[in-house]
């Protein structure tokens, strides 16, 4: 397909634009820089006066002392003009043909050769980016379509781990700046994890260890999003240790033990769970020493 009628610069022939004189470039639409008439002739008004031996409006085709065309590669001229043979074409069978047409390329011994982004036996399939490739992704007209686990235009982004192990979306997500992204997985219900590969509990009123870690409905802190579960004392939020430390005053050095630590076991501290008036500190000493002499002689 020429297109664009040669921009009226030029003839089809074979599936390729053969410029006038002075234009070039695929559909002629470009002006050429070119020596005037080949070096053959004259330039004058806009045309060439070719020399003797040579015709044409660029002083291309070369003829013999009766004025005749001068057919090449096997062409017969009759009446005034070449009949070429099957495979070439043009005012001298100079321009070679292929068979079928080439449709995005140009014909060189037989075969077409074809312009960047195209392929096949006569150009007319266009390719994809060499990124898609392998297990990345196939190429249908141009367009990359991709394999699990890869996304972009060109397949070339990493997808979600393990394919979110097909129990999840594999999403992308944009990030700053853009335009940058990644990929995440949207778990299907009773999952959770990177990959959607950590059970949840997924039914908090069923009396069934659904996730099969010992834990059932409210007493998994999977269900603390749940209305039921959240105000019960599992799924209350307590302060984290080092941080509760950093609010109390410096102990002092000559504090006993028990003073010094007894901020583990304050209500409404580190723990919800407990009163502070279960615990004898009598026995806190006694613990550690116990815990220590187990220590020394494992």
């Amino acid at each position: 397909d020429c297109g664009h009628n040669c921009s009226n610069k030029g003839d089809c022939v074979g599936g390729r634009c053969r410029c006038q004189y002075g234009f070039a470039g695929r559909y002629c639409q470009e002006a050429a820089c070119v020596k005037e008439c080949n070096g053959r002739g004259l330039h004058a008004s806009g045309h060439c006066i070719c020399n003797d031996g040579w015709m044409g409006s660029d002083c291309g085709l070369q003829v013999n002392t009766k004025n005749q065309i001068l057919c090449r590669n096997g062409g017969v001229c009759y009446d005034g003009r070449c009949l070429c043979p099957v495979g070439f074409a043009g005012e001298s069978c100079s321009v070679e043909v292929c068979d079928p047409p080439c449709v995005n390329g140009y014909c060189k011994d037989r075969k077409c050769v074809c312009f960047d982004g195209y392929a096949g036996m006569n150009c007319s399939i266009r390719r994809c980016d060499t990124r898609c490739s392998g297990i990345r992704g196939t190429c249908h007209d141009g367009v990359c379509i991709c394999g699990a686990g890869w996304y972009g235009t060109h397949c070339s982004m990493d997808g979600c781990p393990n394919a979110c192990s097909s129990r999840g979306k594999c999403e992308m997500i944009s990030l700053p700046p853009p335009p940058s992204y990644s990929t995440s997985c949207r778990c299907d219900n009773g999952w959770s994890g990177s990959s959607c590969n950590v059970p949840v509990e997924y039914q908090c009123d069923d009396k069934i260890d659904n996730d099969q870690d010992t834990l059932v409905d409210c007493n998994d802190p999977d269900c603390c999003s749940v209305s039921k579960c959240m105000n019960t004392i599992l799924c209350k939020s307590a302060t984290e240790p080092h941080n509760q430390l950093r609010r109390n005053e410096a102990s002092c050095s000559t504090e006993a033990f028990y003073e010094r630590v007894k901020f583990l076991v304050d209500a409404q501290n580190v723990q919800l769970s407990a009163h502070k008036d279960v615990f004898n500190d009598s026995l806190v000493v006694l613990l550690v020493f116990v815990w220590l002499v187990g220590w020394l002689v494992g």
